[in-house]
């Protein structure tokens, strides 16, 4: 409330951040291929939820959670991460 600025070391250090990055572009970076190497259907019902929990009651969100949820259980993703887990190997996801 005091309008005054700080840098983001000095914000992580006051509770306001999560995290800091001194390589902001480097961490972008890792963390957008770490987010691409799930599930291509998996991610996008975690979007649309996201996004609908926004303007729903949590009643709802929770509802359509659990379709999504039974959704994804059914693609060949799924089955794939159980073998890549089963296997100890990275999984190879196909959108389907």
């Amino acid at each position: 409330l005091t309008g005054d600025i700080y840098d983001g070391k000095t914000c992580h250090d006051m509770g306001l951040l999560n995290f800091y990055a001194k390589d902001l572009e480097k961490e972008t970076k890792e963390l957008a291929l770490k987010i691409a190497d799930n599930s291509p259907v998996a991610l996008s019902l975690t979007k649309k939820a996201l996004k609908v929990s926004y303007h729903q009651s949590l009643q709802t969100s929770l509802d359509m959670l659990s379709s999504f949820q039974g959704i994804t259980q059914r693609t060949s993703d799924h089955f794939e991460a159980i073998r890549a887990f089963k296997e100890k190997r990275a999984p190879n996801f196909k959108g389907v």
